[in-house]
């Protein structure tokens, strides 16, 4: 016994049809994040990722022990530092 017939698995690559357009608009794109914080760093992981043009990150916050394990922006030495803007 099976399923007889044929299933398209569509490809959402394949779908758009617009892949060459859609990297071209990432790679040329812009972005600013404000406060860097948990989810945020995930989000900035992935859109490095995929390939963002410029990435600018905001935050006046200061650095605490919570962040280091949360961001892989901080390190040991930035405990008590205020957060600088962030070009990359």
């Amino acid at each position: 016994m099976g399923i007889r017939g044929t299933a398209k698995v569509l490809n959402p690559i394949d779908a758009s049809g617009n892949l060459c357009q859609w990297l071209s608009r990432m790679r040329s794109a812009t972005i600013l994040v404000v406060r860097l914080r948990g989810v945020a760093t995930e989000a900035i992981k992935n859109m490095v990722l995929a390939g963002i043009g410029k990435l600018i990150i905001m935050d006046s916050d200061t650095v605490c022990g919570e962040d280091l394990g949360a961001g892989f922006f901080f390190r040991d030495e930035d405990v008590g530092q205020k957060v600088r803007g962030i070009q990359l």
